[in-house]
């Protein structure tokens, strides 16, 4: 638990500074920070697909609304890959309950474990037991009997807590592994979880799945400026939530209550030797230059838009102005076919012999042109 504060500054750092150009032009974020100093570790990485991240947060939500629980608990399905890297391919949840107010009362259900793992076997027999997860967000109490537990069918379970629920940014999900911690007093070790390296991978079909269930949740609006925008201030955010979370921890060391640990210091050595020299007179023209070139943009791009902004407005006064035009002239033209059927239509009777009544209706211009002696009883 103690490395995960600088483990976790040094991801971030290294995030960073790469987005400015400073590390490189490699694309991957993923850094092993264990590759030399912990090779007596069983697990040297973990690689989680997404479908096992929407499983465990589909499975809190339907517990929660049901339960009220505050975490759920499940087993984890993949395979060993060489290197020591485990791949976590699926999952399922466990029926799991525990007292929150007292010591060590939790209960699983063994018996819908075995049932459930060996449908999934029939399904994939590739795919074996290699761990378990909860929803966390952290370490509860049992976790070690839980982990004991599950060793009855895996050797070394590896721990993967998924925050169904982030409070704040950065990954929602991290693995562990058990270990025995030696006391320096020389008394009895002591079981605990150390941090290892996580990631996030998915293969083709499972990129297209996920980009199909997250259509809804992604803004349409936004371009790719403002998502690039949106990420690199949530990663900023991030560095200072770890940045901070190490400045506690170094101030805990510094006051007595905690050992000083050599990893922890390896890991700050690294993240201070990664950040560059920006005292440095080349640094400062190139982020000179850099911020200039940038802000040139910024203000050709705001010229232009404004400038766009009143082509269109012109060119709206002038369709709306010649619509009004020829409303105006529909509403006239109307207006006098109106007139015109209100004042020369007549309808008149001309008697003829044998009493026969024939009734004409006629313009009046018409009627004038016909009958032009006839002036009494128009109407």
């Amino acid at each position: 638990m103690v490395q995960r504060f600088a483990a976790g500054v040094k991801s971030q750092m290294f995030s960073i500074v790469e987005d400015f150009g400073a590390v490189g032009k490699s694309e991957s974020r993923n850094l092993d920070l264990d590759t030399d100093h912990n090779d007596d570790m069983p697990v040297s990485k973990v690689i989680v697909h997404p479908l096992v991240m929407l499983s465990v947060v589909d499975h809190f939500n339907r517990v929660y609304k049901a339960t009220q629980a505050s975490r759920v608990v499940g087993v984890l399905l993949g395979t060993v890959m060489p290197n020591r890297v485990i791949n976590v391919s699926n999952c399922f949840g466990l029926p799991f309950e525990e007292e929150e107010t007292s010591n060590g009362v939790w209960f699983i259900d063994l018996d819908y474990l075995e049932s459930m793992y060996a449908m999934f076997r029939k399904v994939n027999a590739r795919e074996t037991i290699v761990g378990w997860y909860h929803s966390g967000p952290n370490l509860y109490k049992n976790d070690v009997e839980v982990n004991e537990t599950l060793k009855k069918f895996v050797e070394t379970p590896i721990l993967i807590v998924v925050r169904a629920k982030p409070m704040e940014v950065g990954s929602p999900l991290t693995a562990y592994i058990e270990m025995e911690e030696v006391q320096e007093d020389g008394s009895t070790t002591k079981k605990t979880f150390a941090l290892r390296p996580s990631k996030v991978e998915s293969e083709g079909a499972e990129e297209i799945g996920v980009e199909h269930l997250l259509r809804d949740v992604k803004d349409r609006v936004s371009g790719t400026l403002a998502q690039c925008v949106t990420n690199r201030m949530v990663g900023l955010k991030g560095m200072v939530l770890l940045l901070e979370e190490m400045s506690t921890y170094l101030r805990t060391v510094a006051r007595g209550e905690l050992p000083v640990n050599n990893t922890v210091c390896f890991h700050l050595q690294e993240v201070m030797n990664a950040l560059p020299d920006l005292d440095a007179i080349y640094w400062q023209q190139g982020f000179t230059s850099e911020n200039n070139t940038m802000l040139m943009n910024v203000f050709l791009s705001s010229t232009a838009r404004a400038v766009l902004g009143l082509h269109d407005l012109i060119e709206n006064k002038l369709a709306l102005r010649d619509a009004e035009r020829s409303m105006d002239r529909q509403i006239r033209r109307e207006s006098s076919k109106r007139k015109d059927t209100a004042s020369v239509v007549l309808c008149f009777a001309v008697p003829k012999v044998g009493g026969t009544v024939f009734y004409f209706l006629l313009p009046r211009s018409a009627f004038a042109v016909a009958y032009p002696n006839i002036r009494g009883g128009l109407s």
